[in-house]
Order: C-alpha cells, then sequence, then structure tokens
C-alpha cells in the first residue's frame, strides 16, 4: 500500500509538472501588452532625419503614431529652425530622448497609445488636466471634434488653427470620466492620422490655441471643401455631420 501510494504520489507529481511546464509554456507565448506596446521604441531605425523642430511629427508619421504637444510656456518649438536632427542606428526611445535635450522643459511620455510631448514642470494651471463627465461625438469630423472638447472643458479663449488645406476623419467617441488631454489623445487615435498641439501661454488672454495636424493626403474631409462649412461649435448653424460626405 505504502509503495502504491508512493508511486500514485509520483504519478500525480508527473502531472502536476507536465501541467506546470505547458503552463509556462503557454504563459510565455501570450503577448505582454505593455512590452508590445512599446516595442515600436525600441525597434532598430538604420537612420532618422527631420529639420530642426519638426522632429516629433517626423518620428510620429515615420512610426504612424498619433502624437500630442503641449508648449512649455515661453519655449515654443519654431518650426524649420534650428539644425537638423540626423541620427543613424538609433531607436524611436533615442530620437525622443534627443528631442528632450534639444529643448529644455520638455519631456515624453506614451499615453493611451500616444506620443506626448509635455512640460516637465508647470508653473500654471494644468488646463488639460481638467475631468469631464463625458464626451459624446458622433459623426464629427475630427478637427471639431477637437474643439468640441476645449469647449465643453470651458478653456477660456480658445481658438482653433489649420496649416494648409488638411483631411480629417468623421469620427464617434463616447468617453466618460476623463481628462481633457486623454480626450484630445482619443481623438487623435480615431481619426488615424492626426496629432494634436495646444498652447495655454495666453489663455487667460483669450489666446489659447489647438491645432490638430493631419498626415492624411486623400480619402479624407476637407474643411475648405465647398460640400463642408466648418464653423465654430457654438455658431448656431454649426452642423457637425460629415459621414453623409464622400471620404
Amino acid at each position: 500500500m505504502t509503495t502504491g501510494f508512493g508511486g500514485s504520489r509520483s504519478i500525480s507529481q508527473g502531472f502536476l509538472s507536465l501541467w506546470s511546464a505547458i503552463l509556462l509554456v503557454a504563459l510565455g507565448s501570450l503577448p505582454s501588452s505593455a512590452a508590445s506596446a512599446d516595442a515600436w521604441l525600441d525597434a532598430p531605425m538604420e537612420e532618422f532625419k527631420a529639420p530642426g523642430g519638426n522632429e516629433l511629427a517626423y518620428l510620429c508619421s515615420l512610426k504612424s503614431m498619433p502624437c500630442g504637444y503641449e508648449e512649455v510656456p515661453g519655449k515654443k518649438i519654431e518650426h524649420n529652425k534650428g539644425p537638423e536632427l540626423h541620427l543613424k542606428k538609433t531607436t524611436a526611445r533615442k530620437v525622443l530622448d534627443e528631442i528632450t535635450r534639444r529643448y529644455p522643459g520638455h519631456r515624453w511620455i506614451v499615453q493611451d497609445g500616444v506620443v506626448v510631448l509635455e512640460p516637465k514642470q508647470r508653473t500654471g494651471k494644468d488646463l488639460l488636466a481638467k475631468k469631464l463627465d463625458r464626451i459624446s461625438i458622433q459623426n464629427t469630423v475630427s478637427l471639431q471634434a477637437a474643439m468640441l472638447v476645449l469647449m465643453q472643458a470651458k478653456i477660456p479663449g480658445v481658438g482653433v488653427a489649420m496649416v494648409g488645406d488638411p483631411q480629417y476623419a468623421c469620427i464617434d467617441l463616447e468617453l466618460r470620466n476623463v481628462t481633457v488631454r486623454e480626450a484630445l489623445n482619443a481623438v487623435a487615435k480615431a481619426d488615424g492620422q492626426a496629432s494634436w498641439s495646444f498652447s495655454s501661454e495666453r489663455a487667460e488672454k483669450g489666446g489659447a490655441s489647438l491645432h490638430l495636424f493631419s498626415r492624411r493626403k486623400s480619402g479624407g474631409i476637407r474643411l475648405s471643401d465647398k460640400h463642408h462649412r466648418f464653423l465654430p461649435i457654438g455658431d448656431p448653424k454649426y452642423q457637425g455631420g460629415c459621414r453623409e460626405l464622400e471620404m
């Protein structure tokens, strides 16, 4: 009996060891969400080149990543100024580190799948940290959706700017209990080819501004197109519907 008991225990232990091994293999084969989400940061890049002031935009375009940029008061990054950034045998992480070295007062983070360049320390109120109970956006051009977020947050004096003749996506979003920053990230991700930029330097004087840059060259909605009239969200004639337009 003792021998039989010992033999049964050995068999049981053998099964346990086998299942443990199978479990370890299975767990090892499962992708780590954190690791996979950040894998692009350390993927080798043969070369990276960008004109001064456009480094983040070039990187995000190259990696097809949505980006956000919160301006450091008094330290605005001037586009197309400064020396070109040229790195060889590098990674996105190293490029981002170099960007923050070039522009003191900034730090980079990856938040909600969006690369954000933001102030390392804030001296004033963090307007983008304001909580919003609910954001409900349907059938709306992404630029107008971003504007709607800022208006709902009642950020003083906010204006919107477009560069060139960009094309935006028509998006739907339902968000609850999010910050303005998280909502802007969600808008950029929903668009798929957009990045936001926010300046609060003159907010109290009615000069806060938002840019939503689009990399889309075709297949989107041009706000300058005769079929779509871009109006301020508060305008009584505003109609955000866009899905009926040709994409």
